[in-house]
């Protein structure tokens, strides 16, 4: 949640909440699971940008990209947990 909160994901513009939940959507139709992504390393426009090519994958593909990004999140929060 903070890290969501960090690139103002929990105050999006209507038109921004919208896209975001058609996308959201999309993608766990397409994949059955949640899209996964490491906002620290992304901007909203990078995100937006990642849900369009990642919704083109297919389903293998799509589990190793989010299984990425799990292990840069994880990384990630280690580091922190490690350097605090």
């Amino acid at each position: 949640q903070a890290e969501q909160g960090s690139l103002g994901l929990d105050r999006l513009s209507a038109d921004e909440f919208t896209r975001f939940t058609q996308l959201n959507t999309a993608y766990r139709e397409r994949f059955g699971f949640p899209f996964i992504i490491c906002v620290r390393q992304h901007t909203r426009d990078s995100i937006l940008k990642q849900f369009d090519r990642r919704l083109h994958n297919n389903a293998a593909a799509e589990r190793s990209a989010a299984l990425d990004e799990i292990a840069l999140i994880t990384g990630l929060r280690l580091v922190a947990m490690i350097s605090s």
